[in-house]
């Protein structure tokens, strides 16, 4: 068998579910333990963390700004995350 081989991109997709697991994760615990998370509408949320996420991507791969499009990637994966919470309220 040959070894195989992982580009950056897998561990930057894997990187990205598992923070978007680990805020929702997050958001469902402080709710059981009685902290409010924001109110935010899910689908406007889910919309605006994948447009952020895309332009994060977009800054971090076309321009070179890694930390700039990291920066704005971890705004568009805590959108994601409320979205996700709110969905299942």
């Amino acid at each position: 068998m040959s070894p195989v081989s992982r580009g950056s991109s897998a561990y930057w997709l894997l990187g990205w579910l598992l923070s978007v697991v680990a805020t929702y994760i997050g958001t469902q615990y402080a709710r059981s333990r009685g902290v409010v998370a924001p109110v935010i509408p899910a689908p406007a949320a889910l919309v605006l963390g994948v447009v952020l996420c895309s332009a994060g991507l977009v800054v971090a791969r076309r321009f070179g700004r890694n930390w700039g499009g990291l920066v704005i990637a971890g705004i568009g994966i805590l959108s994601i995350g409320l979205g996700l919470a709110n969905l299942v309220r």
